[in-house]
């Protein structure tokens, strides 16, 4: 088992197969550019773990306590749900600032998340116990100082590394609620209606879905998709920049798709497939648009169609919970697996006390859809 960084990462080049060539293609550009020329509001280090034949990012996070939530645990648990609470007009700052001030005096952001790819859901290659003891174990010896974290970990979908980490020593935190479609499970036929409306609607719809053209494509994406997941959602979402997109839309791992009406993009959507499993990191729309267009109804069909034709889950991950339910999604907590039995005794009862809280309260906010977009 070894970690490679930008310092030694050509010993990582020789004999890859291509799947792998275009992993290292865009952690390569992150690692040598630095996460914030592509995500502005991410500022973390990028090494590459390899067990056996499997190559993992890592992202290694300190002091970065105003970063993206998808990097910061302080950004996630604390400044997002304030944010979340201060639209409710729900006015906690006292509470909030506590919090705040423990997380950050008992280092709850140093961090190393596995198999981090800086997007909204990580898909998991397989991992097995004795793979998830010898990582547990290399990452503690090698940063002690840190807490090892595995994001985006469901109980129904990731079972078996779900129970590996959870024998491992793992505590699961409560992360987001997700929407799941799977073609094992029964849809109703008012969900099958809804889902051939919106088909009919979007191919009916002068838009129509192509990929990347020319370069200037990349700014009205990452302006788009700013104007929803930032200007609408949160500030703490990923600032990604065009050259993000750029990297993104030209690495075979992803499908950039845009929607055009004659030749203005005004939607978009990244998606990413992984073992029969589908999930949109990213989608966006030009809020100016009337909203009888239907430009997220048109994105959703269209993701829908590919799932329906390629893939057996659709992890459509958060947000917008009731409309993917009406289309035969199901709602489902995700976790955080986080490892800290060999942190000091504080750190400890820190990140204790975070599980006992988050895993109580999230429930009752998502119950009163005030857990947002995250």
């Amino acid at each position: 088992m070894e970690i490679y960084g930008i310092e030694n990462l050509n010993e990582l080049k020789e004999g890859l197969f291509k799947e792998q060539e275009a992993f290292l293609s865009y952690f390569e550009a992150l690692m040598t550019k630095g996460t914030r020329y592509f995500i502005e509001n991410i500022n973390c280090e990028v090494k590459i773990l390899k067990t056996g034949n499997i190559l993992i990012p890592l992202a290694i996070t300190d002091s970065n306590y105003d970063d993206s939530l998808y990097v910061s645990m302080l950004s996630h648990y604390i400044k997002y749900t304030e944010e979340e609470f201060n639209k409710n007009n729900l006015k906690f700052g006292f509470l909030f600032k506590v919090l705040e001030y423990l997380f950050i005096k008992n280092k709850v952001n140093k961090t190393i998340y596995v198999n981090q790819w800086f997007i909204s859901t990580n898909l998991y290659p397989e991992l097995n116990l004795e793979q998830i003891k010898q990582i547990t174990d290399f990452l503690k010896t090698e940063y002690k100082d840190y807490a090892i974290i595995f994001k985006n970990i469901t109980k129904e979908y990731n079972s078996g590394l779900y129970e590996n980490l959870n024998r491992q020593g793992y505590k699961e935190i409560i992360s987001r609620q997700i929407f799941i479609k799977d073609k094992k499970k029964e849809i109703s036929s008012k969900q099958k209606t809804k889902i051939k409306k919106d088909l009919k609607f979007y191919h009916n719809s002068p838009y129509k879905a192509y990929k990347i053209q020319k370069t200037d494509d990349f700014k009205r994406i990452k302006n788009i998709y700013t104007m929803l997941y930032i200007g609408k959602y949160s500030k703490y979402n990923p600032k990604y920049t065009q050259d993000y997109f750029k990297l993104a839309g030209l690495n075979p791992i992803f499908n950039l798709t845009v929607f055009k009406n004659e030749e203005k993009i005004n939607s978009m959507c990244l998606t990413v497939s992984k073992d029969n499993i589908l999930t949109a990191p990213a989608v966006g729309y030009d809020l100016t648009m009337p909203q009888e267009i239907g430009l997220y109804r048109i994105i959703s069909a269209f993701m829908g169609e590919m799932y329906d034709k390629y893939h057996k889950i659709f992890n459509m991950s958060a947000g917008i919970g009731d409309f993917k339910m009406q289309r035969g999604a199901k709602a489902y907590f995700e976790y955080l697996m986080i490892y800290y039995n060999h942190l000091p005794i504080l750190r400890r009862i820190m990140f204790s006390f975070l599980k006992f809280s988050v895993n109580k309260i999230i429930p009752i906010l998502c119950k009163h859809k005030l857990c947002g977009f995250i």
